[in-house]
């Protein structure tokens, strides 16, 4: 196991960092990456303090730790992008496009078809590193993995993930920043992108991300899916364009504590599609434009809980259970528990919306609502709500209404465990004991970093 450190001697050049020849700041992945191909089974690379541009992403190898040190990438503020002069193939290794001039080998690029073809909106879709700039043609290191053949109007650009671990097991990322150049009103790589989160894992396993820090990021700020046992606490996500945190694509295990998301273009932190026992706790989620924490139960979620949360000032709701393009999946049996949410959704805003939302425990939150607010509200996107159990929460006398149900299944009661079945009390002490051995191996890290 080995440390390895790099060492770099910096010269600002207008703004662009040059380095000493082992360490050429002048390529699109400051010479990072490659410390990281270097590296060995359980080393740290530990990277510098400093501010660095990025035009690639930094691909972590499995069981190492990638260790910042106040390290900040950030983007340029006028990205590489061209119009594609013929659509490529998947399998093909190269892309022609209408003006090279802005590309050079090494960067990163993903493409993007025009809206109104298959989709209102279109993503921009990772698609490779740039082996060689050739006249017209962007030469790719590998083959590109989708077919464009039939896309009209397709663009290509300098566009990444600016940490991407893929696949990988054993990966600890720390203290880094990644800011990117959106603005409220500016650009967004499209809120499918989330394979374009400014850090990002995918089918990973034993995954920590700590003291890490995403903003004005034109995508999520973190995106993890798939995979098992991902850990990430002591993380902040401001004013990134869609959700600051995003757990999906039937994530499994999985924990979000003592996190920041706050003025996020999108939720907070966004549940979708097949999470298992995805825990969040003891966060805050605030003046998010959606939801602070938004739709538990989507498209096939079960046994997640969110518990011991602050959610404030968001723009629709605090805490939100239900359906967010799918009518396909059922929203179910999840828990929202001793969250305390204030001051969401504007005038008239609710504090906790089920939509769409079957057996979900709602239990023990502290409700503080607007003016004119409700504090616990059913609704119906595709489907409607049907048997949820709404039990000893703890309402502001300002909420104009404390609980607005839709089915007639629900069922209203301040007393514990009320109907809750005994089999949804069992899932819900196991969830509680998992979140507690997080928090506990949380509080022993911080005691060893003292």
């Amino acid at each position: 196991m080995h440390k390895i450190n790099i060492i770099l001697i910096l010269l600002l050049v207008g703004s662009v960092y040059a380095a000493a020849p082992e360490y050429d700041l002048e390529l699109p992945g400051c010479g990072f990456q490659r410390a990281i191909d270097a590296s060995e089974e359980g080393d740290t690379v530990a990277l510098p303090k400093g501010t660095f541009i990025l035009h690639r992403g930094l691909w972590p190898k499995a069981r190492m730790h990638l260790a910042g040190n106040d390290t900040v990438f950030i983007v340029p503020q006028t990205p590489a992008i061209a119009k594609v002069a013929a659509a490529p193939k998947k399998g093909e290794n190269a892309v022609r496009v209408e003006d090279s001039s802005a590309f050079i080998a090494g960067m990163e690029v993903a493409l993007r078809y025009a809206p109104g073809q298959e989709k209102t909106t279109s993503v921009w879709t990772r698609t490779g590193i740039i082996s060689e700039v050739k006249k017209d043609r962007l030469i790719l290191a590998a083959p590109v993995p989708v077919d464009w053949n039939g896309k009209k109007s397709i663009h290509v650009g300098n566009v990444f993930s600016a940490v991407y671990i893929d696949q990988q097991g054993g990966v600890t990322l720390s203290g880094i920043t990644v800011r990117g150049r959106h603005a409220p009103d500016g650009e967004s790589w499209g809120s499918g992108a989330f394979f374009l989160a400014a850090f990002s894992s995918f089918n990973c396993g034993d995954i920590t991300i700590r003291d890490c820090v995403a903003e004005n990021w034109p995508s999520d700020g973190f995106s993890m899916q798939s995979g098992g046992n991902v850990r990430v606490y002591d993380c902040e996500a401001r004013g990134n364009a869609v959700h600051g945190f995003h757990v999906g694509t039937w994530l499994t295990r999985s924990w979000i504590g003592h996190v920041l998301a706050e003025d996020n273009g999108s939720c907070g932190l966004f549940y979708c599609l097949g999470n298992n026992e995805v825990i969040a706790s003891r966060s805050t989620f605030r003046n998010n434009s959606d939801y602070g924490i938004g739709n538990i139960g989507d498209a096939g979620d079960t046994d997640c809980l969110v518990i011991d949360n602050t959610c404030e000032k968001n723009g629709r709701a605090g805490i939100h259970t239900g359906m967010y393009y799918s009518n396909t999946r059922t929203c179910t049996k999840c828990f929202v528990v001793r969250n305390k949410c204030s001051g969401n959704g504007g005038t008239n805003g609710t504090e906790i919306l089920l939509e769409d939302s079957v057996r979900m425990v709602i239990y023990d939150n502290e409700l503080v609502c607007v003016p004119g607010g409700t504090a616990i509200a059913e609704g119906t996107v595709h489907r409607g709500c049907y048997e949820n159990y709404i039990v000893s929460n703890r309402i502001s006398q300002a909420c104009a209404e404390a609980v607005k149900i839709q089915s007639k299944k629900t069922i209203v009661t301040n007393t514990w465990p009320g109907p809750v079945p005994e089999e949804r009390q069992a899932v819900l002490k196991r969830l509680v004991e998992a979140e507690t051995r997080y928090e506990a191996d949380y509080l022993d890290y911080k005691r060893s970093t003292k």
